[in-house]
């Protein structure tokens, strides 16, 4: 495999992605003063912690359908918004009234620029934030750590304005490390550690302290299932008998009940995707035949393997679509020339979409 296409895959998008900026005066960091489009008046939703279940996004999209972009065309199954993408995908999720997306602001740490795109490709800024993100169940709020390092804030989307704030930690010496989502009840879970190595996972609500300890084994990327019982990621302090770490997958309860349960022969080159069932979440076979995702392996909260699906070659990554469906995003060759979208089942993948752009520059949606 060439040079290309290792560059090309180690500087790939991450799975899901999207947003838009416009030229406005320029900042001294060259970012813009004024980061939302022209758009039609923003309606501010009810007041809501975002916990409810069920919002439409009031587009014309299904849970089924398959959500990508490129750099010029937000796809949501029959549903196409023209847009402008300044900065690189990152991550698009659908939201009420219609998609929350961000941007790489910067190549060397993990920056995102976060917007509120309606169904007219209007492109509203909502935060500059830290590592991933969440949105609120009921798609009226999104939870991430704040730009400055100050804790976690809770934006509400249809305002753009911050409404909640989780700031510190039950222990002084944890620091928010990034990553967040949501819980039941308008909890928010986030991400914690120390100058130790220490990482934990505390659950609180916005306005108060995150106090109550949810997991301490997960390090990294992580994912909450979508019944809310299980966190997938890769395990923490994980190491072989000569200290070497090993990348080992681990699913944990929320509800701390019993250990997490590891599964070596398998980790997580992304942030982990769930099955709409919550019964299996994607992790990538340790042993791989050279760069890129050459397969998934759908395991179960007990560390087996349900299933494995095969990608075709130069896949960047991939999500769920359903419970039997894997969407996978990839380029047309291994120079990395031009996108291409694929559905794939354990027995076999249709190209479903192309695109000329560059694959690196078009990314998944999250739809579980």
């Amino acid at each position: 495999m060439n040079r290309t296409l290792t560059a090309f895959l180690a500087a790939a998008a991450v799975v899901g992605a999207t947003g838009g900026t416009v030229a406005a005066t320029t900042l001294a960091d060259g970012r813009d003063d004024d980061r939302t489009t022209p758009a039609a008046a923003s309606t501010p939703a009810a007041a809501s912690d975002g916990s409810s279940t069920g919002a439409s996004t009031g587009t014309s999209s299904e849970p089924g359908d398959v959500l990508w972009v490129s750099q010029r065309v937000l796809h949501d199954g029959e549903v196409e918004v023209p847009i402008q993408l300044l900065d690189q995908p990152a991550s698009v999720e659908r939201a009420e009234g219609g998609w929350v997306v961000t941007t790489e602001s910067s190549p060397q740490e993990p920056a995102y620029e976060v917007y509120y795109v309606t169904p007219d490709g209007s492109t509203l800024f909502v935060a500059d934030t830290l590592l991933f993100g969440d949105v609120s169940p009921d798609g009226t709020r999104y939870v991430a750590q704040k730009a400055d390092g100050a804790g976690y804030g809770v934006w509400e989307l249809a305002t753009q304005s911050l409404v909640g704030s989780v700031a510190e930690a039950r222990d002084p010496a944890l620091y928010p490390t990034g990553g967040a989502e949501f819980l039941d009840g308008g909890r928010v879970l986030t991400t914690w550690g120390d100058d130790s190595g220490r990482v934990e996972l505390l659950a609180g609500r916005p306005g108060g302290t995150a106090t109550d300890l949810v997991s301490d084994e997960v390090a990294g990327l992580w994912a909450v299932s979508p019944d809310g019982r299980w966190i997938a990621g890769n395990a923490a302090g994980t190491v072989d008998d000569d200290g070497v770490p090993v990348p080992c997958a681990v699913i944990v309860p929320v509800d701390r009940s019993a250990p997490g349960v590891e599964a070596c022969d398998s980790r997580f080159v992304d942030r982990a995707s769930w099955s709409p069932d919550s019964r299996t979440v994607l992790a990538a076979p340790v042993e791989s035949d050279g760069f890129g995702v050459g397969a998934y392996d759908a395991l179960r909260p007990d560390g087996s393997t349900q299933a494995t699906f095969q990608l075709p070659e130069a896949t960047l990554g991939g999500v769920f679509l359903d419970d039997g469906t894997v969407v996978a995003l990839g380029a047309e060759n291994y120079d990395g020339d031009g996108t291409v979208v694929s559905t794939c089942t354990p027995s076999d993948c249709e190209q479903v979409a192309t695109a000329g752009d560059a694959a690196a520059t078009a990314a998944l949606g999250r739809t579980t």
